[in-house]
């Protein structure tokens, strides 16, 4: 009894064709599970830090956590308005770390006016967000102060509209 080697070659092009199939289903499952397992959380919100990957809920209760109406805040996004003399949204995302803000990201406008909010933010304090590490979103909005609108808080104090700071989804 002679036992004849069973080789590839020796196979129809439809067996072929069918364990070529098999090797890229099994080689794509091996390579995409890892990627799949290891995205966003459904619900949470990822930044990263220094390097580090922060998650956690976006919280949009800015007013409440944070002192956006601290002098140096608001003269900083005052400044900025008279340097970047533009009108438009800059939405910030910041995560803060015991009450401490420890990065900015910023989208939209000039590199100017988002490097003033940037910098302003990173100097406030946020005295009420308690204990632990989260993300907040808000919007920073830089108008014309002959436009008559209402709604939105001084950030001069003199009573004429420049910035306004809003949460965002």
């Amino acid at each position: 009894m002679s036992r004849s080697t069973f080789s590839i070659g020796q196979r129809s092009l439809t067996h072929n064709g069918l364990f070529a199939l098999a090797a890229a289903a099994i080689s794509l499952t091996l390579t995409a599970a890892p990627a799949f397992a290891q995205g966003p959380t459904e619900g949470l919100d990822r930044v990263e830090v220094s390097g580090r990957v922060v998650e956690a809920p976006a919280r949009f209760d800015v007013a409440s956590s944070c002192d956006l109406t601290a002098a140096s805040v608001q003269n900083e996004l005052h400044r900025t308005w008279w340097r970047a003399h533009q009108y438009g949204d800059v939405n910030v995302q910041f995560v803060v770390a015991d009450g401490e803000v420890i990065g900015v990201r910023t989208r939209g406008m000039s590199m100017a006016a988002k490097q003033g909010v940037r910098k302003a933010l990173s100097h406030m304090a946020c005295p009420n967000a308690g204990a632990g590490t989260h993300i907040y979103r808000m919007q920073v909005a830089f108008v014309d102060p002959d436009a008559r609108t209402t709604g939105i808080a001084s950030a001069s104090g003199d009573g004429v509209y420049r910035v306004a700071i809003a949460p965002t989804r």
